[in-house]
């Protein structure tokens, strides 16, 4: 019997959240199948109309997952850039302040998540978030620059 969101999240493994990054039911679907538990699906600074968000949400739960639409941006509300550059990580002053936003959040017995990137998926994960939201374009960058390396002539 598959657990709801909600009982993933009151347990111990945290719960990996991808954002497709792109309007695409069929992508929601593969990201989940493909070991992901939900999908983030961003009105924040994506394009998803509700007919969009609609079929994204339920092509996730085709594909045996959740979908999460997000009203804000932290990094923004402070004045930074939304984007994380590749290998770059958030300001400092946003972090800091997660670090603390998690801490209290987990204080309140309530469950806490937040964006990551690899370089800090272990540290949030030790302040307390289970909810991790990752974007899916650095996996298909990674992807693709794996294969030139694979396929570039010697």
């Amino acid at each position: 019997m598959n657990k709801t969101l909600k009982e993933r999240l009151a347990g111990t493994t945290p719960v990996l959240m991808v954002n497709p990054n792109h309007v695409s039911p069929t992508l929601c679907e593969k990201l989940v199948r493909s070991g992901a538990d939900s999908v983030f699906i961003d009105c924040e600074h994506g394009l998803a109309s509700w007919e969009d968000i609609h079929h994204m949400a339920k092509a996730a739960r085709y594909g045996g997952g959740f979908g999460i639409v997000r009203p804000g941006d932290l990094s923004q509300s402070m004045g930074y850039s939304p984007a994380v550059p590749p290998g770059g990580r958030r300001a400092q002053e946003v972090l800091d302040l997660v670090d603390r936003t998690l801490q209290r959040i987990r204080a309140a017995g309530k469950v806490a998540g937040t964006l990551v990137v690899k370089q800090d998926a272990a540290h949030l994960v030790a302040q307390g978030a289970q909810l991790l939201y990752y974007h899916a374009d650095p996996f298909v960058a990674d992807g693709v620059a794996a294969m030139r390396q694979l396929t570039s002539p010697r």
